[in-house]
């Protein structure tokens, strides 16, 4: 992190503009930390769960059935839930998370919205025509996964909440630049004192 740069211009008019600025630089690398915290864990359990019920109703022989539609559509939530949740580990892993400019919180309760109701729906289809023992255990690991994804919504709400605290607990701050002239006539300084910034 760097420390904050301060510049101050002059001329020989008088006019005095002083500058603070500060950066905040998040480099990029793998960040391990978070794949040991019970975040990064929990998505590692999704991702799991969601490979393991994929192949589990992909190797069943449901193509002799009539309830085709319901085993594709469990298909199809348990691979875009695998490859959303494989993408954002990514980001988050290797920080690129913070160099894209978007309301992550939000993105994250929407997504494990989505993952928990889409879940709940398609393992009770599979569950309800289940007719071997791998259909049944698909089920089962999607039941899993729906409450892996169910916890992964309760972190995501608790830290929109938490972000949300964090914005109304900050003052109000407003950029300005405060600029004061100082005239020298002859052997008289006259300071001209800084206008009140307009909101």
């Amino acid at each position: 992190m760097s420390e904050p740069v301060r510049t101050t211009e002059s001329s020989h008019k008088g006019t005095v503009t002083v500058t603070e600025s500060s950066s905040h630089e998040t480099s990029l690398g793998c960040d391990t930390i978070y794949l040991t915290s019970v975040q990064g864990l929990l998505k590692l359990t999704q991702m799991a769960f969601s490979f393991i019920a994929f192949m589990c109703v992909t190797c069943a022989p449901w193509w002799e059935y009539s309830h085709t539609s319901g085993y594709q559509f469990f298909q199809f939530v348990s691979m875009t839930c695998l490859v959303l949740t494989s993408i954002q580990l990514f980001l988050i892993c290797t920080k690129l998370i913070f160099k894209i400019p978007l309301p992550w919180n939000i993105i994250d309760v929407v997504y494990h919205a989505f993952a928990v109701g889409f879940y709940f729906l398609a393992s009770c289809l599979v569950a309800a025509w289940a007719y071997n023992s791998s259909l049944a255990a698909g089920a089962a690991f999607g039941f899993f996964a729906f409450v892996a994804y169910a916890g992964g919504l309760y972190f995501a709400i608790m830290d929109y909440r938490r972000s949300q605290q964090l914005t109304e607990n900050q003052p109000n701050t407003m950029s300005t630049t405060v600029t004061t002239t100082t005239t020298v006539i002859g052997s008289t300084v006259i300071e001209t004192p800084p206008m009140q910034p307009e909101y």
